[in-house]
């Protein structure tokens, strides 16, 4: 991986319930933002990269923009994890010379078109009766036929699982979720990118929200919405006449769960406990350490994953999470994150990430150097700095 790699330019949509626009209308408005920030031509773009469940092809961004020459297109396949996967691979094709300015992109209509937080539709047979084949992504026979059919099933299984783990009382578990849920809403206050940046909530307003599944409240969970976002990543070439700070990626690490085709349920133990010592070993070789980090981006698809991560990132023992969190001594999702800016898969994490270690921030975190992502429940880390990897 290329130690000078950088992101040197930022581009999102307007985050919305409703957009009204097509997924590449949004993917181009934020790549535009995203090479104007850079202060960058798109002539100058040689490198496309987006998640493999895009659906915004290379080929029509090329088109679109007037790019002639695309040297580098990459889909990333690594589902949640996909936003450090693309940070990772930019940066290596960086170093191995394959491009010079690539766009990573990501361009979702959440909630008006495909609602991954809703329940399918299950097959039935002639008689009516649910088949159990097909019937659920997230469990199949097992689980399917139930209604065990969205990922809010799942999440509330995980927290009883960890509760029931390490002794944590319920009314412990809900004072944990609850400063979550009520810190990030508080962040978005102050963002006005962030979709419930009219909604602040105190704990009264979190416990009076819909129980969805025990413990988890629907304030527990993602938004479900639109919108797009990019960043360009480069070599030392465009990085040393940036327009902004450039943010140079220092390290990234990925471990892809073995059960990743059944990633809800097929583990000997739930929260599955995956990337243990991966942080570790990414600060490791950095000889810097987990104080050291300033600001951390948790991809937070329900409020009990950000205590998951910082155990299994190695911020606080296991089961010790609950309490850590009231003053974690860290900046996590400081733009409001998955559960009060928008839901890009992670990727406007990277967003928040660089506008942090640029001392741009919305809730900008004072003397911001270093700053770490986890997504895909802690499979995959990236570490990022306003300073030259040494």
């Amino acid at each position: 991986m290329s130690q000078t790699a950088a992101i040197i330019g930022v581009g999102e949509s307007d985050y919305s319930w409703a957009s009204g626009k097509t997924e590449i209308d949004m993917a181009l408005n934020a790549i535009r933002l995203a090479i104007a920030d850079a202060g960058l031509a798109a002539s100058d773009i040689d490198g496309l990269m987006r998640f493999s469940f895009d659906n915004v092809a290379q080929s029509s961004v090329a088109e679109a923009l007037g790019i002639t020459e695309v040297r580098l297109a990459l889909d990333s396949a690594s589902g949640a994890s996909s936003a450090v996967t693309l940070l990772a691979a930019a940066a290596s094709a960086i170093a191995l010379g394959q491009a010079e300015a690539i766009v990573c992109y990501r361009s979702f209509n959440g909630r008006s078109m495909l609602r991954l937080g809703h329940m399918p539709i299950p097959p039935r047979n002639e008689e009516g009766n649910v088949l159990a084949e097909g019937a659920s992504p997230f469990g199949g026979e097992f689980t399917g036929p139930y209604g065990m059919a969205a990922p809010s099933c799942a999440f509330g299984l995980w927290a009883q699982a960890y509760m029931q783990r390490h002794g944590i009382a319920e009314d412990k578990m809900i004072r944990a979720l609850g400063t979550i849920v009520t810190r990030q809403r508080d962040y978005a206050t102050r963002n006005p990118n962030a979709l419930m940046r009219d909604k602040p909530m105190d704990l009264d307003g979190y416990l009076k929200s819909p129980m969805l599944a025990t413990p988890l409240r629907k304030a527990d969970l993602c938004l479900e919405s639109d919108g797009a976002c990019a960043f360009v990543v480069v070599g030392k070439k465009y990085a040393q006449r940036a327009k902004t700070r450039p943010v140079y990626i220092w390290d990234a690490d990925q471990c892809l769960s073995p059960n990743y085709s059944n990633f809800f349920f097929d583990f000997a133990e739930l929260p599955p406990r995956i990337g243990i010592g991966m942080m570790d070993r990414l600060l490791c070789r950095h000889k810097i350490r987990h104080d050291d980090i300033n600001v951390l981006g948790i991809y937070d698809a329900s409020s009990s994953s950000v205590l998951y991560d910082l155990e299994n990132l190695g911020f606080c023992g296991f089961g010790e999470a609950v309490e850590r969190i009231a003053d974690p001594g860290i900046a996590i999702n400081t733009s409001g994150g998955l559960l009060a800016e928008v839901y890009l898969q992670g990727m406007n994490l990277v967003i928040e990430l660089v506008r942090q270690l640029r001392g741009q921030a919305f809730n900008q975190v004072k003397n911001a150097r270093f700053g770490a992502l986890s997504v895909g429940g802690a499979q995959a880390v990236a570490l990022l700095s306003h300073e030259v990897c040494s």
